[in-house]
């Protein structure tokens, strides 16, 4: 199996995990994600070519704000969301038709990149933040003066 994903400058992303992570929220088991990445294409089967886009050197991707995991009432999950950028979805689109929908064996989500992580996938059910702790957060989202762009190093196939 393969997937497809945009390696993204650490440089650029890191000071805003830095900057949300609290000792709130190591207590609860949040971690900076050390892979900064946006997942194009999650796994899926297929042996033909697929011509990969280029990317130019420090291109830079459109910010379009915070997404959550599973919700912002209790976000297992933090990520920057590049939804709103059309390079990412042009480039998605047609990696999509030259492997065929049928052959991704995973959801494909909203182009975003993991920030801060709590758990792992399954525990969201269990997973609650304290709402002290989910309000200090939010009100930070309220006030983070977001990157208008963030740059690309490279599309990987692994």
């Amino acid at each position: 199996m393969n997937s497809i994903y945009l390696k993204i400058k650490k440089e650029d992303v890191l000071p805003i995990a830095k900057h949300l992570m609290n000792e709130e929220l190591k207590q609860k088991g949040y971690k900076i994600e050390p892979d900064i990445h946006i997942p194009l294409i999650p796994e899926f089967d297929y042996t033909g070519n697929i011509n990969i886009p280029e990317i130019s050197k420090n291109q830079k991707f459109k910010v379009t704000g915070f997404r959550f995991y599973p919700d912002i009432e209790d976000p297992m999950i933090i990520m920057l969301d590049f939804s709103e950028d059309m390079v990412i979805q042009l480039w998605r689109d047609e990696m999509i038709t030259q492997i065929g929908k049928k052959n991704i064996n995973e959801t494909l989500r909203p182009p975003s990149v993991i920030l801060l992580k709590a758990g792992e996938y399954g525990d969201e059910y269990e997973f609650r933040l304290d709402s002290e702790i989910r309000d200090n957060l939010i009100s930070e989202f309220d006030r983070f003066k977001f990157p208008g762009h963030i740059r690309g190093e490279k599309i990987v196939v692994e």
